[in-house]
């Protein structure tokens, strides 16, 4: 049988942050606010933290209502009183003994009082969207500032330094601000998990607080626009050029060409090891690739300058396979392949071992070498000016 390249230049998402803020998403939802009221608002974010689930709790900690967006009633919600929420078939909600529409937003009075969902405090107000007769899709809708006391919660923790906290606030805003001035989505601007900023709640911590008031409005610029700016856990010596991990992307900017780092040396993700299993390695590509039955070898066939992996070939009985490296890492799990920066690969007659370095997909700010230079006495903006180069640390309100 002859065989046949397959160059696979489909983009994924990759771990942790992502273009993927600014790519359009189909799924249906409430009309968006025209354009210039929501640039005029500047302060309010969309984040979807469930898609599709069945069945959840909402507490308030002050009064405050739920109001059906279809018909526009409102109903007054009692403080510490639980509600059990679930979808009530037909396009509407059950809201405890209410069958409400499709469309609602609850709300309490005192916005220094949480609503919690799911055991999770959320700040500012929640829509929920009946997606089908089985599942409710819900948006938390919130201050810029107070979604990014989530997020450094959930990034770093309050443990971390005072000065990478400060950094990754700037990152946060900075990556926050682009997917709001950006989104084309009609339902909610950022997701909650690894593919966006993780966040699931705002709790609220003296220290944390303390890292987003003290930045607040700060913002990382390049030539005057907004930097997409990215962070990984760890990039195991060298950050990634965007252009090697997205290639596809779009064109990449000076500050995201990627640094040498020696700071994340005691990170425990530095360095790491993984046995893939034959069998693994074809069930993780059955779904994208049905026409892969063997799998003969693999082996890395274009590196970039900072040690990431561009291409990596898998010879199969249906042909040459050539996948990206962030790529291959996707389809096999961000929990096995935990970056592109792989240095070696060793065949066995049952599967392959891979040894590589760092976690995440490398671009923009290391976590753990922000860690390691703060507790060196670097500043925040020492730090960000060493992972963005030649980007520019600005206010929003000169924007």
């Amino acid at each position: 049988m002859r065989e046949r390249s397959l160059k696979i230049c489909r983009l994924a998402v990759p771990a942790l942050c992502l273009w993927a803020a600014n790519a359009p998403d189909i799924r249906a939802g409430a009309p968006r606010a025209p354009e210039a009221t929501r640039q005029a608002q500047g302060e309010t974010i969309r984040v979807e933290i469930f898609n599709e689930i069945q069945k959840i709790q909402i507490e308030l900690e002050s009064p405050g209502s739920v109001t059906d967006l279809d018909s526009g009633e409102t109903r007054r919600l009692t403080p510490n009183q639980v509600y059990e929420v679930e979808p009530a078939g037909l396009g509407q909600i059950h809201f405890d003994n209410w069958i409400l529409g499709s469309h609602l937003r609850v709300s309490g009075e005192n916005p220094q009082k949480p609503i919690w969902l799911g055991g999770r405090p959320y700040r500012g107000s929640l829509k929920l969207r009946s997606a089908s007769s089985k599942w409710l899709n819900i948006v938390n809708e919130l201050d810029v500032e107070d979604y990014l006391n989530g997020v450094l919660a959930k990034e770093m923790g309050e443990n971390w330094p005072m000065e990478a906290l400060k950094a990754q606030a700037v990152v946060s805003r900075s990556y926050a601000l682009r997917a709001l001035k950006r989104s084309s989505n009609n339902s909610f601007d950022l997701g909650s998990d690894t593919r966006f900023q993780v966040y699931d709640g705002t709790p609220r911590t003296e220290k944390i607080e303390r890292a987003v008031r003290e930045t607040a409005g700060e913002v990382l610029t390049y030539k005057g626009d907004l930097l997409p700016a990215y962070f990984h856990s760890c990039c195991g010596g060298h950050t990634s050029s965007a252009k090697t991990i997205w290639p596809d992307s779009e064109p990449v900017p000076a500050p995201l060409s990627g640094v040498a780092d020696r700071y994340c040396r005691l990170s425990p993700h530095y360095g790491w090891k993984v046995f893939l299993p034959l069998p693994a390695i074809l069930s993780a590509l059955k779904p994208d690739y049905p026409e892969v039955n063997k799998i003969y070898s693999l082996r890395v066939i274009q590196r970039a300058a900072s040690g990431y992996v561009r291409w990596i070939r898998i010879k199969t009985d249906a042909g040459m396979l050539d996948l990206l490296g962030n790529r291959f890492r996707q389809i096999l799990g961000s929990d096995q392949i935990k970056s592109a920066y792989i240095t070696r690969l060793f065949s066995y007659q049952n599967g392959f071992a891979i040894l590589g370095r760092g976690w995440g997909h490398g671009v923009g700010m290391c976590q753990w070498g922000a860690k390691a230079q703060a507790e060196k006495g670097k500043s925040y903006k020492s730090i960000l000016r060493f992972y963005f180069r030649g980007a520019a640390i600005d206010h929003r309100a000169n924007l």
